[in-house]
């Protein structure tokens, strides 16, 4: 790495090393200096980075650039908040006016660091930094609050979604089948998640009274499956939702399982589910011979 000369740098009695690097006659010479990154690079030595000058003033041209790029994504995240709390307003949801106070408080610092713009300034690169700092964590902690109030948002539509999903528990269970004396309900539902699916799979072992159910949905281009069972055929039948469920789910080119009175599954055929809740009745017919 060296050659037979090798450049040493001494700072008093503070540091002495040997130096491959670029080399001034004068700190004076090297303008304002930027660190950009420190770590380790190995057992015992750690590697600083830093830029100088007319590249500082690049460095802070190129992170503006990158805060721009937040800001938008900021405000995307603000437009389909609103967008969703509208819906929510739809499905008779009461959050609007807590979540529309806050959104409208974000929005409102949002624009304060967007108007908040400086001049570059080879004078003033410390202060351009220590204001591009501030305005950034400004501006994530804006984005955290955005993406919480959604969320907010979201459960509160999943909530009132499976509820009135719930109110036609009981119709599926009056369209059921009777098995030796148990009710069997098979169908299809429309939801937007897994655990959608297992709320309204809760709803309807509370409500069958003795019975299997398999409700069925495409969610994410996938299908996605519950199966639930009562405790008195679990004990007397020795019937298992996680059996059932994978049966069930082959029929679409999936699998699952999981525990006795509730098991989960998926799959990838899509065309082939009306066929597979067709399929349920002979599957669970099959178990109880079992």
């Amino acid at each position: 790495k060296y050659g037979d000369r090798v450049n040493v740098i001494q700072f008093g009695e503070f540091s002495k090393e040997f130096c491959g690097g670029t080399h001034v006659p004068s700190t004076a010479d090297i303008g304002y200096f930027k660190f950009r990154s420190e770590g380790s690079v190995s057992s015992g030595t750690r590697r600083i980075e830093a830029v100088t000058s007319d590249r500082a003033e690049e460095l802070l041209a190129l992170r503006d650039r990158e805060f721009d790029e937040r800001t938008a994504y900021a405000e995307d995240q603000s437009t389909n908040l609103r967008s969703i709390i509208s819906e929510a307003a739809q499905l008779g949801s009461t959050l609007g006016g807590t979540v529309l106070e806050e959104l409208e408080r974000c929005e409102t610092d949002l624009e304060k660091i967007k108007s908040h713009r400086r001049v570059i300034a080879t004078a003033d690169l410390s202060t351009g930094f220590t204001d591009q700092v501030i305005r950034r964590r400004t501006l994530e902690d804006i984005i955290l609050a955005l993406v919480d109030l959604r969320k907010q948002v979201e459960r509160e539509i999943s909530r009132l979604r499976v509820r009135s999903l719930a109110a036609d528990i009981d119709s599926l269970i009056r369209r059921g089948t009777r098995l030796n004396g148990a009710r069997l309900v098979s169908a299809e539902v429309s939801v937007t998640s897994m655990d959608e699916l297992k709320s309204l799979g809760d709803r309807l072992r509370e409500k069958i009274g003795s019975g299997v159910g398999v409700l069925a949905s495409v969610v994410d281009q996938k299908v996605a499956l519950v199966c639930v069972v009562t405790d008195d055929l679990i004990t007397s039948r020795k019937l298992e939702a996680g059996k059932i469920v994978g049966a069930v789910a082959r029929l679409v080119g999936g699998g699952g399982g999981g525990r006795p009175h509730m098991a989960t599954a998926g799959g990838k055929d899509i065309a082939k589910l009306g066929e597979a809740l067709k399929n349920t009745e002979s599957i669970v017919r099959s178990f109880l011979k079992q």
